[in-house]
């Protein structure tokens, strides 16, 4: 099993074998804020986040709260510059409203995590990448920086971008016509979008060092 401190190893466990820790041990390196701990800006931003990411987080099965109503994640982070978590809140919005697929948006946040191997990212998309249509076998796939022998075009494409993207940062002319033919121009631009907004939030939960929540 991965160590939470070590967000960038290379190990992958498989998918019924996730990070674990207790609901009491949900912070990292920052304290979880109650709703009396918060300033006004925060109240205004976790009852936003709550109504937004806590309920995709909800019809999804993964928690975004700790049982007392804790946000954990990368919302606990985000509490500590309101603004930035605002603009960050928006940008995710934005990026659920795109035409990419359920299917192709959670193959790609998959992507992204076997960059990083964030637990709390890994835990909760795992779980919406199941409930997407993803079987375990392709999860995992995706998580050894494979490509599933069952993976539709699309899915091909959207992975070709995630690894041109994040390991080596250029994008090839055979790589960007494969998406773009794909997707189309304003679906290459929220599949890059995509990207960006997970690589930050892997950036954000790796420097805090916030774990996942027990597995159900």
């Amino acid at each position: 099993m991965q160590t939470l401190r070590f967000p960038h190893s290379s190990s992958v466990s498989s998918v019924n074998d996730m990070n674990h820790s207790s609901s009491d041990a949900l912070d990292g390196r920052l304290r979880l804020l109650s709703h009396a701990d918060m300033t006004d800006a925060q109240r205004d931003l976790a009852d936003s986040i709550g109504r937004s990411r806590g309920k995709s987080g909800d019809r999804s099965g993964y928690r975004t709260t700790t049982e007392d109503g804790r946000l954990i994640g990368p919302f606990n982070p985000l509490l500590r510059a309101p603004e930035v978590g605002a603009a960050y809140l928006a940008w995710a919005q934005a990026n659920a409203a795109s035409p990419l697929s359920k299917v192709v948006v959670e193959a790609t946040i998959l992507g992204v995590t076997a960059r990083w191997q964030s637990p709390y990212v890994r835990y909760a998309h795992t779980i919406a990448a199941r409930q997407a249509g993803l079987s375990d076998a392709e999860i995992e796939a995706i998580l050894r920086r494979e490509v599933p022998v069952t993976a539709s075009a699309e899915i091909d494409a959207a992975l070709a971008l995630v690894s041109a993207l994040s390991d080596s940062h250029v994008v090839p002319d055979r790589i960007y016509d494969r998406v773009s033919a794909q997707f189309g121009e304003a679906g290459t631009v929220s599949l890059v979008s995509l990207i960006g907004q997970y690589t930050t939030t892997s950036a954000l939960l790796a420097c805090f060092a916030v774990p996942a929540p027990e597995q159900p």
